[in-house]
């Protein structure tokens, strides 16, 4: 059987290493030298690293990296990183019938640390660090509580999912509006960096731009696109397009509305008929408050109505921080559980079913530690 694993920071560090078991003959005809040759295994001694070229199936270079011989069927890849050039080689791996390196079933341990070495702000790694004490009082409570508690406590577990899966997660949150409505400024803004290009011309942003950023407790990654509105030009009209497509990969929405415009048409003509089709988690933001003597009031489907906010003067950043975070249901204490792994959350999801048939005298507890 041939595995590999990631051993750095999932596509956060500037450099990552696979940790591979098995024999390298699959994944020989993707190999180069540093010189273009094909590369053999044998060649390779113990401990001393070797540059190569990775190849896809498709005869596109994929990486230039280093590769060790850690001992018999034992290799570590070390490539640069980056989440597309990650995929790329994850993709190059499987294709040569490689697979990932799955935890053992009761290793808490490994997915622990895994999850550390991904923890994007100071918010997940507090969090990350209470799991072990706060599951292991979770299995020692349920073990001696009644079935109804059993229920009640694993219903909560089980709805701190989607909390977990945006903490670790790293979701996709699209920033939509027309042009000029203040979003570039507002994704520099929240990047703490200039990024996109700010200017009063219409259309001045065209291309996708994402970027990872820290918005409250989480880590999120950022979309800026194009304005949406009706254009002839056909570049500006193409990235519109890239805009919407790309909603289909998206965890959340933040519409921004110009607050110096007429509030009420850009929502009725644009904004909320896109909030009805993607049905996505949305907030629904006006921008420049500090141009505007009247904050105008407006009935948008979200707890507290229409948030006022300033990109330009970093007012009302915090309130849309703590927003974001309640999009994506938030829980206010870090040191509770959080089922982050797909084996906690089949452990839940069977507990569940054993307490839902009355089978509790039968059930052993979650077995997440």
């Amino acid at each position: 059987m041939k595995v590999f694993r990631l051993l750095t920071a999932a596509e956060t560090s500037a450099l990552a290493v696979f940790e591979l078991r098995g024999a390298l003959d699959s994944l020989e005809p993707r190999l180069r030298s540093s010189r273009g040759a094909p590369l053999r295994a044998v060649t390779l001694r113990r401990d001393k690293p070797r540059r190569v070229q990775l190849w896809s199936a498709d005869g596109e270079p994929v990486d230039d990296a280093l590769l060790l011989r850690r001992g018999p069927a034992h290799w570590e890849l070390h490539c640069h990183g980056g989440i597309a050039l990650l995929r790329g080689v994850r993709r190059l791996l499987e294709a040569a019938g490689w697979r990932p390196q799955a935890p053992a079933a009761d290793d808490f341990a490994a997915e622990l640390e895994q999850l550390l070495a991904g923890c994007g702000s100071r918010y997940a790694l507090r969090a990350a660090l209470w799991q072990r004490q706060a599951w292991s009082a979770i299995e020692a409570e349920l073990q001696s509580a009644t079935p109804a508690a059993r229920r009640a406590a694993v219903g909560k577990l089980r709805a701190r999912r989607r909390w977990a899966q945006a903490l670790w997660g790293r979701p996709r949150l699209v920033l939509l509006g027309a042009p000029n409505a203040g979003k570039s400024t507002l994704y520099n803004r929240l990047l703490q960096a200039e990024r996109a290009i700010v200017s009063a011309q219409p259309g001045t942003t065209r291309d996708l731009l994402r970027a990872h950023a820290v918005v409250g407790p989480l880590e999120l990654e950022l979309q800026d696109g194009a304005g949406l509105r009706s254009t002839p030009d056909s570049l500006e009209a193409l990235g519109i397009e890239r805009v919407l497509d790309s909603l289909r990969g998206a965890s959340a929405c933040l519409h921004v509305l110009d607050g110096e415009g007429d509030l009420e048409a850009a929502w009725q003509t644009l904004h909320k008929p896109l909030w009805e089709r993607c049905r996505l988690p949305a907030l629904v933001v006006a921008s420049k408050a500090d141009r505007v003597k009247e904050r105008k009031r407006l009935a948008v489907p979200q707890p507290g109505g229409l948030l006022w906010i300033s990109a330009e003067q970093g007012w009302g950043l915090r309130r849309l921080s703590r927003a974001v975070a309640r999009l994506f249901g938030f829980h206010p204490c870090p040191s509770a559980a959080l089922p982050w792994s797909a084996r906690q959350q089949t452990c839940l999801r069977v507990a569940s079913s054993c307490l839902a048939r009355g089978n509790a005298q039968a059930w052993p507890g979650p077995g997440v530690c």
